[in-house]
């Protein structure tokens, strides 16, 4: 029987999503190469064709999740019709309604696990590295508008915005319930305001909810 011979960037897609699979259902330290190859059916010599180490599988999982939420992301932000905060807006009522994992292709819901905390911690601190950058160019764009009075470096408010976002509601460190929840993602809003220099109430979460109602 002939042997089958997949693209390369075919094959590599394939160890990519056994990869993710694996360490969502047995945990990141309870995955091996050989776990992983057999999900796939190839020798272990195909996987170290494309990757020297599980720890390298496990930072491509990671950039492959984080440039798919950047290409969810990027629309809102280049949109030229919109004004910076009204991008903000949008990017926070994408959030609430779970828009954090599915830009990620699931990868956040998947690792939420004590068992996952060492892929979780680089997956966060990737996310800020990644998106930081496009946010403050929204941040740039509003201090310009005017909508946002604030002398703070736009870059340092980006990364300072998304670090405490996403680790304040991180569902795996608190297990906030609903309400818990509802609080923290209301408050977010006025400590954007603050930190931007915006007008008290535009970044109103509740009012977000009730138009999606």
């Amino acid at each position: 029987m002939p042997r089958i011979v997949k693209d390369p960037e075919v094959r590599r897609q394939e160890l990519l999503d056994a990869a993710e699979k694996l360490f969502g259902t047995k945990g990141y330290a309870g995955t091996a190469v050989s776990d992983i190859v057999r999900e796939v059916g190839v020798s272990q010599g195909t996987f170290y064709y494309y990757f020297k180490s599980k720890d390298e599988i496990a930072d491509a999982v990671i950039d492959r999740a984080v440039e798919r939420g950047l290409a969810e992301f990027a629309p809102i932000a280049d949109d030229g019709g919109l004004s910076a905060d009204r991008k903000i807006l949008r990017i926070i009522a994408h959030d609430r309604r779970g828009f954090d994992h599915g830009r990620m292709g699931g990868l956040f819901s998947r690792i939420h696990h004590e068992e996952n905390a060492f892929l979780h911690q680089k997956l966060l601190a990737r996310v800020v590295r990644k998106f930081a950058p496009v946010f403050a160019r929204i941040i740039e764009q509003g201090k310009q508008e005017g909508c946002f009075r604030t002398d703070k470096d736009a870059a340092l408010a980006a990364e300072f915005l998304l670090t405490g976002y996403q680790f304040w509601l991180d569902a795996a460190l608190f297990r906030w319930n609903e309400e818990e929840l509802e609080a923290r993602l209301t408050a977010i809003g006025g400590f954007i305001e603050t930190i931007l220099g915006a007008e008290p109430g535009a970044f109103d979460l509740k009012r977000i909810k009730e138009r999606e109602n």
